[in-house]
Parts: structure tokens; C-alpha cells; sequence
């Protein structure tokens, strides 16, 4: 964990601070040591669902390792689901070894495509993954205009471009990093989803507004 310059891989400030949790019996430092609050956090749970769905098998097939037959390397089928943004959905996933899960997801707040895969790390490494598509809604009317996200890896903004001579590490922090932080891409998570319960639960905007120099809610 410690290792300096490891690889390729240039060190920055920090690199090799661990941090580390040393539990024992006796109390050697009270600093930051401060009551536990009454109440840490609300866990909303989804709403029960009885129905299945999605339905996903994991199984070895033809020599390959997939999921409902299909491999990741199957460029135009492997979307295997679509879930509207803001929306729990039940799946039931089967392993052809002999076990099964059934798990609920409520897919917000952010839409977009995304990747899932066996954690069995050759099964991985050899296809065994799909993607889903949490599609997209609009709030303009319920008080979140989405004005840029990263959906789309083909935009010409995000793909990758030739460069030549070695990497300027200081161009990437300085000038390209930041330029990407300014873009403000999903800037506020608790507005957004205050806006997928509108859009479901009340069919009809809410009393807001979107500042447009803050990029924060403003009630009216």
C-alpha cells in the first residue's frame, strides 16, 4: 500500500499516506471523540414489489460465460434493460450453480447506462457482464432543467483525442480537470430527486425554480 512510484504510475502529494484504525481496549485520546447524535440517518426503503421485473441468468454456455446468453462483446445486445429514472424495479438473478437472489433497486438519481458483472473475477475478465439503461425523463418542469450530463462516452466533448509527446500531468490537473468541474454536470443530487418524486407522485411542477448563476433551487 506504502509503495512509492509503483509501476508506472507517477506519486502525488500524499501518495503514500495509509490511513490506518488502531482498536483497542483503552481510550488514549478523546479529540473528535463527541456523543453519538440520536439520529444518524433515514433509510427510505422502497415500497414492497411483488413483481419480478427483470430476470438475469448467470451461467457458463458454448464455452462461454454469460448472462442471458448474451456477453459483453455483443456490442448491440447488451443493454439487457431499460428502467425508467426514478423507479424501483425488482430483479431476480440466477446463478446456474444453484443459487438465487432477488434484489430491489430504486434507479435515481441519475439516468444513464451502466455496467454490471459477475464478481467472480475470471468469469468477468471472460464476458460475464451486461448493461442497463436508466432512461432518461424529463424535469424541466419540475425544477431540475438538466443542461449537460455524461450520458453519451461517444460525444465529441468526452471521447479521447491524439495526443502527442508524454503526458502533461500538469495540463490534465490544472486546465482539464477543472475545465470538466466547471461544466457542473449534475450539480445537485437532493433536487433531482425531489423532482423524480414530483414527476411521479404529484404529475405536475412543484413550486420551483432553477437559479441559473447558483445552479441551486429556488422556491417560489
Amino acid at each position: 500500500m506504502n509503495s512509492r512510484d509503483f509501476q508506472t504510475n507517477p506519486d502525488y502529494p500524499a501518495t503514500d499516506r495509509v490511513l490506518r484504525f488502531v482498536v483497542g481496549n483503552d481510550v488514549t485520546s478523546t479529540v473528535n471523540n463527541g456523543a453519538i447524535p440520536s439520529h444518524l440517518s433515514d433509510l427510505n426503503m422502497p415500497d414492497p414489489r411483488s413483481q419480478v421485473d427483470q430476470a438475469f441468468t448467470f451461467e457458463r454456455k458454448n464455452g462461454q460465460w454469460l448472462i442471458n446468453g448474451i456477453g459483453f462483446e455483443d456490442i448491440a445486445n447488451r443493454v439487457v434493460a431499460f428502467p425508467p429514472q426514478g423507479k424501483v424495479q425488482r430483479w431476480r438473478l440466477t446463478n446456474k450453480s444453484g443459487e438465487e437472489v432477488e434484489v430491489m433497486a430504486n434507479f435515481a438519481p441519475w439516468s444513464g447506462v451502466y455496467m454490471f458483472h459477475c464478481h467472480n473475477l475470471v468469469h468477468e475478465d471472460h464476458d460475464m457482464m451486461a448493461a442497463f439503461n436508466v432512461s432518461k425523463v424529463d424535469l424541466t418542469t419540475f425544477g431540475y432543467p438538466d443542461t449537460i450530463n455524461f450520458i453519451d462516452p461517444m460525444a465529441p466533448l468526452f471521447r479521447a483525442k491524439p495526443i502527442t509527446g508524454p503526458t502533461d500531468l500538469g495540463q490534465i490537473q490544472n486546465v482539464l480537470l477543472p475545465y470538466f468541474q466547471n461544466l457542473d454536470a449534475y450539480p445537485d443530487g437532493l433536487v433531482i430527486e425531489q423532482a423524480l418524486k414530483d414527476y411521479y407522485k404529484n404529475g405536475g411542477p412543484k413550486t420551483m425554480t432553477w437559479n441559473t448563476k447558483t445552479k441551486r433551487r429556488v422556491l417560489a
